[in-house]
């Protein structure tokens, strides 16, 4: 992105910080194993936190940075788990059954207003000098 920059262009960026998402369940230690392996997945889970050095190191002036918190529903949530949750059930670290029994809850607790799943990210935006 900076190579292609023209002076004085901008450059805006957000991704997730992996390491500090979070997810409310009473399956606490299933959930705390979800978590992790969400955490896992991308090829760097502190991608987001790691935007504006990455962005520097591109020889890029960072004017701002943007802390977001993304609360997902359920639905979303769904797509956001999936290659966890299958990498999960791939490991053993729960079964096909447990994890309905997990979705149900989720399920449960958004009819009910109090499911809560918050993936916190960056904005970080960014000019070419």
């Amino acid at each position: 992105m900076a190579r292609v920059t023209r002076p004085g262009g901008h450059v805006v960026i957000f991704d997730f910080d992996y390491g500090a998402l979070f997810i409310d369940s009473d399956f606490a230690e299933m959930t705390r194993q979800i978590e992790a392996l969400i955490a896992s997945d991308p090829r760097n889970p502190a991608i987001g936190r790691d935007l504006p050095h990455l962005l520097r190191k591109a020889e890029l002036m960072v004017e701002a940075i943007e802390p977001m918190t993304v609360i997902p529903t359920t639905e979303i949530a769904r797509r956001l788990c999936a290659s966890a949750l299958s990498k999960g059930i791939d490991e053993g670290a729960f079964t096909a059954a447990e994890v309905e029994a997990w979705w149900q809850e989720q399920d449960t607790m958004e009819q009910e207003g109090r499911r809560y799943h918050a993936f916190h990210g960056y904005i970080v935006v960014a000019s070419k000098p």
